[in-house]
């Protein structure tokens, strides 16, 4: 396997000049270049990659957790994030947590040791201080960890609003609102808050169901959708 010294001797340069030209620094000649290039393409010399990311301190690799890749949300949800970090030069290393605390915990470990850029989480089971003590840059997405932890959601009280407000245009006047534990601090909670607020100013007669349901278990819906019990 040919190495950078031997790029220098086929293009008749120093090792310094062919790191120079691969890392883009300092004023190359474009005959330099050109040489240098010439005999990369001859000894199909391949960079090593992972040299050039601790010089450069930066590997250009996002880890992304989330709680089940089979889940229709987050297969689209990874499928987007992937196509756009690719547009950014950025590769996705996906986890699936399956919302298991001992595997997320291996896999922020995990992803410590490979030196990723950031993570984005969209899984959590673990205990806050586990994500507040991590050395690497952190977002997480449709739940709010901690204060000093940034997410993005959706506006969940407007869509909490748009949907009661649709059922009560088209007629409803009894309506049923099915939401997972209300004890629990979710950003979801606040779909609920928009349902209590839009039926009481309606006067309309409505229902509030908190089920325990497993909100990733896929085939749970199906069976409810089919009138079978989970």
């Amino acid at each position: 396997m040919a190495t950078i010294h031997d790029v220098a001797l086929k293009a008749g340069v120093s090792v310094t000049t062919v790191s120079r030209v691969m890392n883009n620094r300092g004023y190359i000649s474009e005959a330099t270049r050109k040489k240098v290039f010439d005999a990369m393409d001859e000894l199909n010399y391949q960079p090593n990659e992972i040299a050039r990311s601790l010089l450069r301190k930066q590997f250009n690799i996002i880890g992304l957790i989330i709680p089940n890749v089979a889940h229709p949300f987050f297969s689209e949800l990874a499928n987007e994030m992937e196509y756009y970090a690719y547009q950014q030069d950025c590769k996705v290393l996906l986890c699936n947590s399956h919302m298991d605390p001992v595997k997320e915990k291996v896999y922020i470990d995990m992803l410590k040791r490979n030196r990723v850029d950031g993570i984005i989480m969209g899984s959590h089971t673990l205990e806050v201080d586990e994500y507040r003590h991590l050395s690497l840059p952190i977002v997480t997405f449709d739940r709010q960890i901690d204060p000093g932890i940034p997410y993005i959601s959706s506006d969940n009280y407007r869509g909490g609003e748009l949907a009661t407000e649709l059922l009560i245009h088209k007629g409803c006047r009894k309506i049923a609102h099915i939401c997972g534990n209300l004890e629990l601090n979710m950003l979801s909670n606040k779909r609920t808050d928009a349902f209590r607020d839009v039926v009481k100013k309606h006067g309309v007669q409505h229902v509030i169901v908190q089920t325990d349901l497993n909100v990733f278990a896929q085939k749970d819906y199906e069976r409810i959708k089919s009138g079978r019990k989970p």
